[in-house]
């Protein structure tokens, strides 16, 4: 007997294959994301990212740090604006860099050091 491919094996049972699949109405697929209930037709894939994402990602340390000292009951940071700064203020790598390290405290002065090696 010649070797059949599954293509061949499709061609001779295609008349049976609908006979054994079930139209299923496309809203009765929802998708459960913490306490939310998404029908699936509805869902759009920036949703499903910054969901999946949400449950995976933790708040940056230094965020912390600085709400304490300086949130108060009048006025909230607001990180997405204090991260974009850098970006949108200088094309310099050396500035963006060095916002980046003070935001996450992690600036060392150069005077710390010079007085450690004498």
């Amino acid at each position: 007997m010649p070797f059949q491919g599954h293509g061949s094996l499709l061609n001779r049972n295609k008349p049976e294959i609908p006979l054994y699949t079930l139209a299923r109405d496309p809203n009765s697929y929802y998708l459960y994301l913490g306490d939310e209930k998404l029908n699936t037709e509805e869902l759009q894939v920036k949703l499903l990212y910054n969901s999946l994402i949400s449950f995976i990602s933790l708040k940056p340390t230094a965020e912390g740090k600085y709400e304490e000292v300086f949130n108060t009951d009048l006025y909230q940071l607001n990180w997405n604006k204090i991260f974009a700064l850098s970006s949108k203020i200088t094309l310099s790598t050396k500035l963006r860099e060095f916002q980046y390290k003070i935001l996450n405290n992690i600036y060392t002065p150069m005077k710390k050091f010079s007085s450690s090696r004498k």
